[in-house]
């Protein structure tokens, strides 16, 4: 028999990661290049090497998507898109696009940042409370499942292709729980709607 601690602590960190996995990949794709951005010097960054950041973050980003979001914040006032005189593309947070990126301001169309306290509200709005540090310890065995990326940025944490797996229930992690046949349906269904609606 499983200890309860633990038992509650698989089903935080399956909430977690399907909390990341539920919002849209468009909406998380985006606060990645904004973020990425904020931390480059003088918040620009070239779209080869923000194709690089995202997949170091564990979440790659195509560069002709990587294009297509910087034309969408750059419509939105959250960054900057041009070309230089070679001819390579580049992007510029603007300073709207920084507030977002660190989380304050909220855009739609942009996913919130996803830290300790955005986790901690969540888990608390899906009956499943628990203290900050209890949150801390489940972050921290999900970073070094490889399942959530904290590298990429200090203020948040990326859901990495792996851990977007366990959440739909593709791949098991020793310590999470598995998804509900009812759930793993859901998350497909919500993935190909994704899909479709792109």
């Amino acid at each position: 028999m499983i200890p309860l601690a633990e038992r509650l602590a698989e089903h935080r960190r399956l909430a977690i990661l399907r909390c990341l996995a539920d919002l849209p990949a468009e909406e998380r794709e985006r606060l990645l290049i904004l973020a990425l951005l904020a931390l480059l010097p003088q918040g620009a960054g070239n779209v080869s090497l923000l194709r690089d950041l995202t997949a170091d973050a564990g979440a790659p980003i195509l560069r002709d998507k990587v294009l297509a979001h910087g034309a969408w914040l750059a419509d939105h006032g959250l960054a900057g898109a041009g070309r230089d005189q070679s001819g390579v593309d580049i992007l510029a947070v603007t300073e709207r696009g920084a507030e977002v990126a660190e989380g304050r301001r909220a855009w739609p169309g942009v996913a919130p940042v996803a830290n300790l306290d955005w986790f901690c509200s969540r888990l608390a709005s899906l009956a499943m409370a628990a203290s900050r540090p209890q949150v801390e310890a489940d972050v921290s065995f999900l970073v070094g499942a490889g399942l959530l990326d904290a590298s990429a940025t200090d203020s948040m944490l990326v859901l990495t292709s792996r851990g977007a797996d366990v959440a739909a229930g593709r791949e098991v992690v020793p310590g999470v729980r598995k998804p509900s046949y009812g759930a793993a349906l859901r998350a497909g269904a919500l993935a190909a709607r994704s899909i479709l609606e792109r």
